[in-house]
């Protein structure tokens, strides 16, 4: 099987998830295309910075479920990388450099969060 851009497993990832969020914008009476308006990506970084509040808080609290979360989409964005590694130049590279970063900052924040768990069940 072909692994990376293009195969035919990531075609089908990308074409069921964009159907799941057609059916969503639809569901909720938004049009795709108006997210690639100016206005529309104004309220697509609102909605991102939001997003990324929302993970801070949660990592506040669940250190250790966040970091797998984050090691996980970082071998996702790896695997995806690689694909391309030799054929597209210094993007590629970039992506895997920076997924190799985030791997290390949701082992560490995995680590930390159990650490932080331990000491509170020890304390009580």
């Amino acid at each position: 099987m072909k692994v990376g851009r293009n195969s035919t497993t990531e075609k089908s990832v990308v074409y069921v998830f964009s159907i799941q969020m057609m059916k969503l914008f639809n569901a909720t009476g938004i049009r795709w295309q108006w997210f690639q308006t100016k206005s529309g990506t104004i309220v697509a970084t609102g909605i991102l910075i939001i997003c990324s509040v929302l993970l801070y808080l949660y990592r506040t609290y669940h250190r250790d479920l966040y970091g797998l979360f984050e090691f996980g989409i970082a071998v996702v964005s790896g695997w995806a990388a690689l694909g391309e590694f030799f054929t597209q130049g210094l993007s590629a590279w970039l992506v895997v450099i920076s997924s190799l970063y985030f791997m290390i900052r949701g082992l560490d924040n995995f680590f930390i969060g159990m650490e932080e768990k331990r000491k509170r069940q020890t304390s009580r």
